[in-house]
């Protein structure tokens, strides 16, 4: 065997332990540990598999003389096995604001790591789940906007503006430490 085949099986092997690690911690999950974890853990997924196969097939095509198929299999069952976990994660509710400039910081950093950082989705549809968790007065400030992908940016930059002061946000709590119950 030469030099680039030990190369090649050895980070083949690094890939299959990674991804062992990774089911390991997905399998031992539990509600109250770091949710930002999982998430970090289960966006690699897509990339251990992409080089995993890269190596693979170069094994596959370039070393007749061994049986590759017991690698993928084994590669493959823990990838479905915790593509699956990441597929059966409880829903979580979108966070609603009313214009309480008390629960702005709460509803934008929800909101923000929910929809505003999820790369994926599509600006309309952003705005669209912005203008749904909204009520009362932070809906009433944005209800007539036309739903489409060149406002979601707009709407968002908006609520951050009015509601993100921390002078108000200071001068509100002060209010409610000073007003008994």
């Amino acid at each position: 065997m030469d030099k680039e085949h030990r190369r090649l099986k050895s980070q083949r092997a690094v890939y299959k332990g990674s991804l062992s690690r990774m089911q390991t911690f997905v399998s031992n999950y539990s509600e109250y540990q770091n949710s930002c974890k999982l998430k970090s853990r289960l966006g690699e997924v897509p990339t251990l598999w992409e080089r995993f196969e890269e190596v693979q097939l170069i094994l596959e095509l370039d070393d007749d003389d061994t049986d590759h198929s017991e690698h993928r299999a084994e590669f493959e069952t823990m990838f479905h096995r915790v593509k699956a976990h990441y597929l059966h994660l409880p829903a979580v509710n979108l966070p609603t604001f009313t214009g309480d400039f008390t629960t702005w910081v709460q509803f934008r950093d929800t909101f923000k790591g929910l929809i505003v950082d999820n790369k994926p989705l599509p600006d309309v549809q952003k705005l669209h789940y912005l203008i749904s968790s909204l009520k009362y007065e932070a809906h009433e400030l944005l209800h007539n906007l036309p739903i489409s992908n060149d406002n979601f940016a707009e709407a968002w930059h908006f609520l951050n503006t009015r509601y993100n002061n921390t002078e108000l946000i200071a001068a509100k709590y002060v209010t409610e430490l000073l007003v008994p119950p």
